[in-house]
């Protein structure tokens, strides 16, 4: 699937982890497959809100468990920030978060880890659909949630 970025904006994405390798690993996997795509890297919720909070991302890819302040409660506060912004939630738990929790603050995939690239990759194409086809003021036909199991 070959997407296309909008002509006047850089589609941006904010990676919360709080372990060095696997942050710097899937950054890297996230930066290959998506080279124009620019990246910020946070590691906790609350750096990660402020971070939000300066550069606007269109992307939030955050584990749960976090220090300081936990991927879900940075998640609703996103939310009330930016009600459009794409968040994408990965987890080491292994029992899913309740459908209605992840659809009460608006997440829109949930992935377990060890993630599979290939499903980042397509959450991550998801999101950048949705993105654009919201910028281009069309109504975007696929699904607000998406849970994906490994």
């Amino acid at each position: 699937m070959e997407l296309l970025q909008p002509d006047k904006n850089i589609i941006s994405l904010l990676y919360v982890e709080d372990e060095p390798i696997t942050r710097e690993l899937l950054r890297k996997v996230i930066s290959l497959k998506f080279p124009s795509m620019q990246i910020h890297t946070a590691e906790n919720g609350k750096v990660g809100l402020e971070l939000f909070s300066e550069v606007s991302p269109d992307i939030v890819l955050t584990d749960i468990d976090l220090p300081v302040l936990d991927g879900m409660t940075m998640a609703s506060e996103i939310r009330k920030i930016d009600p459009y912004a794409e968040i994408i939630i990965l987890s080491g738990q292994e029992k899913l978060l309740h459908d209605s929790d992840c659809m009460k603050i608006g997440i829109t995939h949930y992935l377990q880890k060890p993630v599979r690239h290939e499903l980042l990759c397509g959450a991550i194409e998801d999101s950048l659909f949705r993105i654009t086809a919201y910028q281009s003021n069309i109504e975007s036909p696929v699904p607000k949630m998406r849970v994906v199991e490994c």
